[in-house]
């Protein structure tokens, strides 16, 4: 599996899962960056892990151009998604088995993408803290914390911004 990502915004991260030609974007916020990357690819899906612009917001423009990509989201994004996950769903894509997470806390109903030893988050965990918690459950965000701590110590964690710095300073 083929793992890279996109900027976008400032401080975004738009990843990317690769197989050859074949991609997957997740998270994908600002649709001309993933649209450069794109070009002469082949774009199979788009994963989305919660309903902020800055994650969802090239989704319109992008599936203007790749009509036959799907899309899978939380609830919150019904509008967006050709499929809608909740926690403990599970789908197949590039011969890649996905599992579906919820991260809630965030949002209430943020997901996140457990896939090959590879953890795409969102908002729900960064590298040195976690995304604001607009619910105002911080019991939520705790609980979701704790679940990702039990996953493998060898999971690979691909959050949706680079605040490491910001978060330590």
């Amino acid at each position: 599996m083929k793992v890279s990502y996109i900027k976008a915004f400032e401080d975004n991260y738009i990843w990317t899962i690769e197989k050859d030609k074949d991609i997957i974007l997740v998270d994908p916020g600002e649709a001309k960056p993933a649209l450069e990357y794109l070009e002469g690819k082949n774009l199979v899906a788009i994963l989305l892990t919660h309903k902020h612009l800055d994650h969802v917001g090239g989704v319109e423009e992008i599936k203007a151009k790749y009509p036959k990509a799907r899309v899978f989201g939380p609830i919150e994004i019904e509008n967006l998604n050709d499929k809608t996950l909740k926690e403990g769903d599970s789908f197949n894509l590039l011969d890649y088995d996905f599992k579906v997470i919820n991260t809630a806390g965030h949002t209430y109903d943020h997901i996140s993408y457990l896939v090959d030893g590879r953890l795409f988050c969102g908002d729900a965990l960064f590298s040195s803290g976690c995304g604001r918690v607009f619910t105002g459950r911080f019991d939520l965000s705790f609980e979701t914390i704790d679940k990702l701590r039990s996953l493998p110590e060898e999971t690979l964690v691909y959050p949706a911004h680079e605040y490491t710095i910001k978060h330590l300073t």
